[in-house]
């Protein structure tokens, strides 16, 4: 659900789904080195209401019968005037991560996401004008697998070392 504050022009949306994930800036074929952005998949009416402010929100055709059409808005990710604040909940812990860690999010399982963004009007040298989005805010949480949850408790044979090494260490006799 995209939720369009006028105070502030900021764009709110809840229970994100995000796709083509390049948090890391990595050069691709539909992407230029350094450049950090991501898809953002909307509903056909958020779509609509995005269109409408200006922003360019892509429709991907269904590639069989099966799939419908898919509405895209390309998030971009800068930390040039003023960085986004981006956190991850995982595991009951908050992080929040920065410039050099952000990376991070590309192959991570996100279970629930809330982001904002804001619209930055951008004109081009051959007189394009329009509405690029710009990463505000990004709130992730982060699938835990259980058996993770479970074993990742147990200290492997370094952490059993450095815990024997420490206790014998602090010993009297």
């Amino acid at each position: 659900m995209v939720i369009i504050s006028e105070k502030n022009s900021i764009i709110t949306v809840r229970d994100a789904r995000i796709i083509h994930r390049n948090f890391a800036g990595e050069e691709r074929k539909f992407n230029a080195a350094g450049r950090r952005n991501f898809n953002l998949i909307l509903s056909e009416e958020d779509a609509e209401k995005l269109s409408e402010l200006g922003l360019n929100v892509r429709v991907r055709e269904p590639r069989d019968e099966f799939e419908s059409p898919m509405h895209l808005l390309k998030v971009n990710v800068s930390y040039k005037i003023r960085p986004p604040k981006v956190v991850v909940i995982s595991n009951g812990v908050r992080t929040e991560l920065t410039e050099d860690t952000i990376d991070e999010l590309d192959g991570a399982d996100i279970e629930h996401l809330d982001l904002s963004f804001r619209p930055s009007h951008y004109k081009l040298f051959n007189g394009t004008e329009g509405l690029s989005a710009y990463l505000y805010s990004f709130y992730a949480t982060l699938y835990v697998d259980p058996l993770s949850a479970e074993y990742d408790a147990v200290p492997d044979e370094n952490e059993k070392a450095l815990m024997a090494e420490a206790f014998s260490e602090d010993l009297p006799f």
